[in-house]
Protein backbone atom coordinates (compact mmCIF):
# COMPACT_ATOMS: atom_id res chain seq x y z
CA UNK A 1 0.00 0.00 0.00
CA UNK A 2 2.87 2.46 0.91
CA UNK A 3 4.36 1.80 -2.44
CA UNK A 4 1.14 2.79 -4.20
CA UNK A 5 1.28 6.14 -2.14
CA UNK A 6 4.94 6.45 -3.13
CA UNK A 7 4.34 6.34 -6.66
CA UNK A 8 0.73 8.00 -6.89
CA UNK A 9 2.75 11.09 -5.15
CA UNK A 10 5.89 10.78 -7.29
CA UNK A 11 4.17 11.10 -10.32
CA UNK A 12 2.10 14.18 -8.72
CA UNK A 13 5.31 16.09 -7.98
CA UNK A 14 6.39 15.23 -12.01
CA UNK A 15 3.09 16.32 -12.66
CA UNK A 16 3.75 19.99 -11.84
CA UNK A 17 7.47 20.64 -12.29
CA UNK A 18 7.69 24.49 -11.57
CA UNK A 19 5.49 24.08 -7.92
CA UNK A 20 7.55 20.75 -7.18
CA UNK A 21 10.98 22.60 -8.11
CA UNK A 22 10.17 25.93 -6.34
CA UNK A 23 9.46 23.87 -2.94
CA UNK A 24 12.20 21.74 -3.59
CA UNK A 25 14.68 24.71 -4.13
CA UNK A 26 13.13 26.64 -0.97
CA UNK A 27 13.84 23.54 1.15
CA UNK A 28 17.15 22.21 0.07
CA UNK A 29 18.30 26.19 0.66
CA UNK A 30 16.96 25.94 4.54
CA UNK A 31 18.25 22.25 4.90
CA UNK A 32 21.94 22.87 3.47
CA UNK A 33 21.76 26.22 5.89
CA UNK A 34 20.75 24.59 8.82
CA UNK A 35 23.31 21.76 8.19
CA UNK A 36 25.55 23.91 7.67
CA UNK A 37 25.66 26.29 10.34
CA UNK A 38 24.33 23.62 13.31
CA UNK A 39 26.91 21.41 12.26
CA UNK A 40 29.97 23.94 12.88
CA UNK A 41 28.37 25.51 15.70
CA UNK A 42 28.18 22.56 17.75
CA UNK A 43 31.29 21.46 17.11
CA UNK A 44 32.42 24.51 17.53
CA UNK A 45 31.16 24.52 21.11
CA UNK A 46 32.60 21.06 22.06
CA UNK A 47 36.13 22.35 20.98
CA UNK A 48 38.92 20.57 22.83
CA UNK A 49 36.61 18.41 24.33
CA UNK A 50 37.64 15.29 22.00
CA UNK A 51 40.89 14.84 24.35
CA UNK A 52 40.83 11.72 26.76
CA UNK A 53 40.03 13.06 30.75
CA UNK A 54 39.02 16.84 28.71
CA UNK A 55 37.23 17.17 32.12
CA UNK A 56 40.27 16.54 34.42
CA UNK A 57 42.60 19.07 32.39
CA UNK A 58 43.09 22.45 32.66
CA UNK A 59 45.41 25.05 31.73
CA UNK A 60 47.84 27.56 34.27
CA UNK A 61 47.17 31.34 33.30
CA UNK A 62 49.02 34.76 35.14
CA UNK A 63 46.40 37.50 36.02
CA UNK A 64 48.96 39.78 35.90
CA UNK A 65 49.26 43.85 37.44
CA UNK A 66 51.71 46.32 37.42
CA UNK A 67 52.27 50.17 38.51
CA UNK A 68 54.68 53.09 38.09
CA UNK A 69 53.50 55.25 41.15
CA UNK A 70 51.82 52.46 43.16
CA UNK A 71 48.69 54.64 42.44
CA UNK A 72 47.28 53.99 39.48
CA UNK A 73 47.61 49.80 38.00
CA UNK A 74 47.19 47.74 35.02
CA UNK A 75 46.24 44.62 34.34
CA UNK A 76 45.98 41.83 31.75
CA UNK A 77 45.40 37.95 31.59
CA UNK A 78 48.38 36.16 29.98
CA UNK A 79 47.95 32.82 28.32
CA UNK A 80 51.42 31.68 29.90
CA UNK A 81 52.91 31.40 32.72
CA UNK A 82 56.90 30.95 33.76
CA UNK A 83 58.23 27.30 32.46
CA UNK A 84 60.47 26.03 35.72
CA UNK A 85 57.12 25.88 37.95
CA UNK A 86 55.21 23.36 36.99
CA UNK A 87 57.64 20.70 38.25
CA UNK A 88 57.61 22.56 41.44
CA UNK A 89 53.61 22.20 41.26
CA UNK A 90 52.93 18.81 40.93
CA UNK A 91 55.39 17.77 43.43
CA UNK A 92 53.65 19.93 46.07
CA UNK A 93 50.03 18.48 44.51
CA UNK A 94 49.64 14.93 44.70
CA UNK A 95 46.09 15.48 42.79
CA UNK A 96 48.02 16.57 39.70
CA UNK A 97 48.59 13.60 37.96
CA UNK A 98 50.94 15.00 34.92
CA UNK A 99 51.42 18.22 32.83
CA UNK A 100 52.86 19.11 29.70
CA UNK A 101 54.50 22.48 28.25
CA UNK A 102 53.88 24.22 24.80
CA UNK A 103 56.00 26.41 23.50
CA UNK A 104 54.64 28.52 20.38
CA UNK A 105 56.92 29.72 17.52
CA UNK A 106 58.51 29.75 14.25
CA UNK A 107 61.36 28.12 12.12
CA UNK A 108 62.82 27.58 8.90
CA UNK A 109 63.22 24.11 7.57
CA UNK A 110 65.78 22.69 5.10
CA UNK A 111 66.00 18.95 3.55
CA UNK A 112 69.61 18.11 3.60
CA UNK A 113 71.19 18.83 -0.13
CA UNK A 114 69.13 21.21 -0.83
CA UNK A 115 68.96 25.06 -1.32
CA UNK A 116 64.48 25.36 -0.84
CA UNK A 117 63.75 26.99 2.33
CA UNK A 118 60.83 26.03 4.02
CA UNK A 119 58.85 29.21 7.12
CA UNK A 120 56.50 27.12 9.85
CA UNK A 121 55.03 29.86 11.23
CA UNK A 122 53.32 27.14 13.42
CA UNK A 123 56.16 25.36 15.55
CA UNK A 124 56.35 24.22 19.12
CA UNK A 125 58.97 22.58 21.34
CA UNK A 126 57.16 20.80 23.98
CA UNK A 127 57.67 18.30 26.74
CA UNK A 128 57.71 14.48 25.70
CA UNK A 129 54.53 13.84 27.46
CA UNK A 130 52.64 15.88 24.80
CA UNK A 131 51.21 13.33 22.76
CA UNK A 132 50.45 10.89 25.80
CA UNK A 133 48.54 14.29 27.42
CA UNK A 134 46.40 15.17 24.63
CA UNK A 135 44.43 13.36 21.90
CA UNK A 136 46.86 13.25 19.65
CA UNK A 137 46.42 10.68 17.02
CA UNK A 138 49.99 9.45 16.07
CA UNK A 139 50.23 7.85 12.52
CA UNK A 140 54.31 6.92 13.18
CA UNK A 141 56.13 6.40 16.23
CA UNK A 142 55.02 5.86 19.80
CA UNK A 143 53.50 8.40 21.60
CA UNK A 144 56.06 7.83 24.53
CA UNK A 145 59.27 8.37 22.58
CA UNK A 146 58.58 10.51 19.77
CA UNK A 147 60.06 13.74 21.52
CA UNK A 148 61.78 11.73 24.43
CA UNK A 149 65.63 12.35 22.72
CA UNK A 150 66.98 16.05 21.72
CA UNK A 151 66.68 17.32 18.57
CA UNK A 152 63.52 14.95 17.75
CA UNK A 153 60.57 16.05 15.81
CA UNK A 154 57.69 15.29 14.36
CA UNK A 155 55.34 16.16 11.52
CA UNK A 156 51.66 16.48 11.21
CA UNK A 157 50.81 14.33 8.24
CA UNK A 158 50.14 17.45 5.94
CA UNK A 159 53.54 18.53 6.78
CA UNK A 160 55.12 15.07 5.83
CA UNK A 161 53.23 15.03 2.68
CA UNK A 162 55.05 18.50 1.55
CA UNK A 163 58.70 17.20 2.36
CA UNK A 164 58.92 13.34 1.75
CA UNK A 165 55.78 12.59 -0.55
CA UNK A 166 54.86 9.22 -0.19
CA UNK A 167 57.91 8.22 1.42
CA UNK A 168 58.29 7.16 4.95
CA UNK A 169 59.60 10.35 7.23
CA UNK A 170 60.51 8.43 10.34
CA UNK A 171 64.08 8.26 10.80
CA UNK A 172 64.70 11.35 8.33
CA UNK A 173 66.56 14.58 8.84
CA UNK A 174 66.37 18.10 8.50
CA UNK A 175 67.54 21.31 9.16
CA UNK A 176 66.05 23.65 11.52
CA UNK A 177 66.72 27.02 11.14
CA UNK A 178 70.06 26.32 9.02
CA UNK A 179 72.30 24.83 12.01
CA UNK A 180 70.87 22.51 13.66
CA UNK A 181 70.14 18.79 12.06
CA UNK A 182 67.14 17.04 13.98
CA UNK A 183 65.70 13.54 13.16
CA UNK A 184 61.85 12.85 12.31
CA UNK A 185 60.85 10.46 15.03
CA UNK A 186 56.84 10.44 13.86
CA UNK A 187 54.01 11.70 12.03
CA UNK A 188 50.75 12.83 13.75
CA UNK A 189 47.30 13.49 12.20
CA UNK A 190 46.18 17.30 11.67
CA UNK A 191 44.69 18.46 13.79
CA UNK A 192 41.55 19.28 14.18
CA UNK A 193 39.89 22.66 13.75
CA UNK A 194 37.74 22.18 16.98
CA UNK A 195 40.65 22.62 18.88
CA UNK A 196 42.90 25.96 20.48
CA UNK A 197 46.34 24.26 19.93
CA UNK A 198 48.00 24.70 16.46
CA UNK A 199 50.61 23.93 15.35
CA UNK A 200 52.33 21.51 12.29
CA UNK A 201 55.51 20.56 13.95
CA UNK A 202 56.41 19.92 17.01
CA UNK A 203 60.10 19.86 18.51
CA UNK A 204 61.82 18.75 21.76
CA UNK A 205 62.12 20.27 24.40
CA UNK A 206 65.03 18.22 25.53
CA UNK A 207 67.58 20.24 24.07
CA UNK A 208 67.35 23.15 26.38
CA UNK A 209 64.72 21.41 29.33
CA UNK A 210 67.59 22.95 32.04
CA UNK A 211 66.91 26.50 31.10
CA UNK A 212 63.12 25.51 30.66
CA UNK A 213 63.43 24.50 34.39
CA UNK A 214 65.61 27.15 35.66
CA UNK A 215 64.99 30.62 33.88
CA UNK A 216 62.20 32.53 35.62
CA UNK A 217 62.27 34.00 32.00
CA UNK A 218 60.86 31.14 30.21
CA UNK A 219 57.59 30.86 29.70
CA UNK A 220 55.65 28.41 28.14
CA UNK A 221 51.48 27.30 27.47
CA UNK A 222 51.19 24.95 31.04
CA UNK A 223 48.55 22.62 31.34
CA UNK A 224 47.77 20.51 33.96
CA UNK A 225 45.80 17.24 34.48
CA UNK A 226 44.25 16.07 37.86
CA UNK A 227 43.15 13.42 39.75
CA UNK A 228 39.39 14.58 40.22
CA UNK A 229 37.39 16.21 37.44
CA UNK A 230 36.69 19.11 39.91
CA UNK A 231 39.48 21.69 38.91
CA UNK A 232 38.09 24.49 40.71
CA UNK A 233 39.36 23.99 44.15
CA UNK A 234 42.82 23.95 42.49
CA UNK A 235 43.52 27.60 41.76
CA UNK A 236 43.05 29.03 45.39
CA UNK A 237 45.73 26.20 46.67
CA UNK A 238 48.42 27.18 44.06
CA UNK A 239 47.57 31.19 44.95
CA UNK A 240 48.41 30.42 48.37
CA UNK A 241 51.79 29.34 47.49
CA UNK A 242 52.44 31.45 44.68
CA UNK A 243 54.93 34.01 46.08
CA UNK A 244 56.96 31.18 47.03
CA UNK A 245 56.94 29.43 42.99
CA UNK A 246 57.29 33.49 41.40
CA UNK A 247 59.47 34.93 44.49
CA UNK A 248 62.46 35.18 41.86
CA UNK A 249 59.81 36.63 39.45
CA UNK A 250 59.04 39.11 42.10
CA UNK A 251 61.89 40.40 42.72
CA UNK A 252 62.98 41.12 39.18
CA UNK A 253 59.80 43.24 38.87
CA UNK A 254 59.12 44.60 42.14
CA UNK A 255 55.88 47.03 41.04
CA UNK A 256 54.36 43.50 39.81
CA UNK A 257 51.48 41.34 41.64
CA UNK A 258 50.50 38.14 39.86
CA UNK A 259 48.86 35.19 40.26
CA UNK A 260 47.79 32.16 38.94
CA UNK A 261 44.67 31.32 37.13
CA UNK A 262 43.34 27.62 36.48
CA UNK A 263 41.47 27.70 33.00
CA UNK A 264 39.20 24.19 32.48
CA UNK A 265 40.28 22.84 28.63
CA UNK A 266 37.02 23.27 27.28
CA UNK A 267 36.63 26.74 28.40
CA UNK A 268 40.48 27.14 26.84
CA UNK A 269 39.07 28.30 23.18
CA UNK A 270 36.45 30.81 24.39
CA UNK A 271 38.60 32.96 27.11
CA UNK A 272 40.13 36.04 25.98
CA UNK A 273 43.78 36.95 26.97
CA UNK A 274 46.18 39.24 26.12
CA UNK A 275 48.78 36.65 24.08
CA UNK A 276 46.07 34.71 22.22
CA UNK A 277 48.04 34.85 19.15
CA UNK A 278 48.80 31.06 18.90
CA UNK A 279 45.14 30.57 18.13
CA UNK A 280 42.20 32.41 16.75
CA UNK A 281 39.71 33.09 19.59
CA UNK A 282 36.31 31.73 19.39
CA UNK A 283 33.17 33.29 20.93
CA UNK A 284 30.21 31.07 22.58
CA UNK A 285 27.59 33.17 22.21
CA UNK A 286 28.24 33.63 18.20
CA UNK A 287 28.39 29.70 18.18
CA UNK A 288 25.47 29.86 19.60
CA UNK A 289 23.32 32.78 17.53
CA UNK A 290 24.87 30.42 14.35
CA UNK A 291 22.99 27.54 15.42
CA UNK A 292 19.99 29.60 16.17
CA UNK A 293 20.01 31.39 12.91
CA UNK A 294 20.40 28.06 11.50
CA UNK A 295 17.24 26.65 12.97
CA UNK A 296 15.39 29.44 12.67
CA UNK A 297 16.07 29.49 8.67
CA UNK A 298 15.35 25.85 8.56
CA UNK A 299 11.95 26.58 10.65
CA UNK A 300 11.27 29.51 7.94
CA UNK A 301 11.52 27.28 4.56
CA UNK A 302 9.05 24.94 6.21
CA UNK A 303 6.66 27.14 6.86
CA UNK A 304 7.21 28.73 3.42
CA UNK A 305 6.60 25.07 1.79
CA UNK A 306 3.30 24.34 3.78
CA UNK A 307 2.28 27.99 2.62
CA UNK A 308 2.88 27.09 -1.19
CA UNK A 309 1.40 23.78 -0.39
CA UNK A 310 -2.00 25.46 0.90
CA UNK A 311 -2.02 27.69 -1.85
CA UNK A 312 -2.86 24.60 -4.08
CA UNK A 313 -5.45 23.20 -2.31
CA UNK A 314 -8.06 24.43 -4.48
CA UNK A 315 -6.18 23.27 -7.42
CA UNK A 316 -6.67 19.73 -6.11
CA UNK A 317 -10.48 19.65 -4.88
CA UNK A 318 -11.56 17.82 -8.20
CA UNK A 319 -8.94 15.64 -7.37
CA UNK A 320 -9.73 14.68 -3.39
CA UNK A 321 -13.55 14.47 -4.55
CA UNK A 322 -12.92 11.77 -7.17
CA UNK A 323 -10.85 9.53 -4.81
CA UNK A 324 -13.35 10.30 -2.11
CA UNK A 325 -16.21 8.93 -4.34
CA UNK A 326 -13.85 6.06 -5.46
CA UNK A 327 -14.12 5.06 -1.74
CA UNK A 328 -10.98 6.33 -0.33
CA UNK A 329 -11.43 7.67 3.67
CA UNK A 330 -10.04 10.21 5.57
CA UNK A 331 -7.09 8.17 6.81
CA UNK A 332 -5.78 7.38 3.28
CA UNK A 333 -5.56 11.09 1.56
CA UNK A 334 -3.80 12.19 4.83
CA UNK A 335 -1.25 8.76 4.04
CA UNK A 336 -1.23 10.06 0.63
CA UNK A 337 -0.68 13.67 1.86
CA UNK A 338 2.18 12.74 4.14
CA UNK A 339 3.85 10.61 1.79
CA UNK A 340 4.10 14.02 -0.82
CA UNK A 341 5.56 15.85 1.93
CA UNK A 342 8.10 12.90 2.83
CA UNK A 343 9.11 12.90 -1.10
CA UNK A 344 9.48 16.42 -1.41
CA UNK A 345 11.88 16.54 2.17
CA UNK A 346 13.98 13.70 0.54
CA UNK A 347 14.46 15.36 -2.67
CA UNK A 348 15.33 18.73 -0.29
CA UNK A 349 17.62 17.11 1.99
CA UNK A 350 19.13 15.02 -1.11
CA UNK A 351 20.09 18.77 -2.44
CA UNK A 352 20.96 20.14 0.28
CA UNK A 353 23.50 17.90 0.78
CA UNK A 354 24.92 18.18 -2.80
CA UNK A 355 24.66 21.92 -2.16
CA UNK A 356 27.29 21.35 0.78
CA UNK A 357 29.57 19.47 -1.09
CA UNK A 358 29.73 22.19 -3.55
CA UNK A 359 30.04 24.88 -1.33
CA UNK A 360 32.17 22.96 1.58
CA UNK A 361 36.12 23.96 0.64
CA UNK A 362 34.53 28.14 -0.11
CA UNK A 363 33.43 28.36 3.23
CA UNK A 364 36.31 26.95 5.00
CA UNK A 365 38.85 28.91 2.74
CA UNK A 366 36.96 32.14 2.51
CA UNK A 367 34.41 32.00 5.89
CA UNK A 368 36.66 30.16 8.06
CA UNK A 369 33.12 27.71 8.46
CA UNK A 370 34.12 24.06 8.71
CA UNK A 371 31.24 21.71 7.81
CA UNK A 372 32.32 18.38 9.21
CA UNK A 373 30.91 14.99 9.08
CA UNK A 374 27.87 14.51 11.64
CA UNK A 375 29.88 11.72 13.75
CA UNK A 376 31.70 14.94 14.83
CA UNK A 377 28.94 16.12 16.66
Amino acid sequence: MLLNYLKFSIRLLARNPFFTTLNVLGLSVGFASFFALWNYAVTELKSDQFHADHERIARIQTDWSWTDDNISWGHMVIQSSPSLTIAAIKNDFPDIESFVRISNTQVLLTLPGSNAVYREPKAAYADPTLFGFFTIPLLQGDARNVLREANSIVLSRSMAKTFFGDKDPVNETMILNGIQTVNVTGVFEDLPHDTHLDFNLVLSNQSSVENWNSNIHNWSFNYVKVTSPDVSGLEEKLNAKVDRYWAALMAAYPLVKAKMMVLPLADTPFVISSDYWNYQLKSRGSLQAMAGIGLVILIMSWLNYINLTISRTARRLKEVATRKISGAGSPDLMKQFLMESFVTNILAVALAGTFLQLFRNPLDLFLNIHIGSWHEI
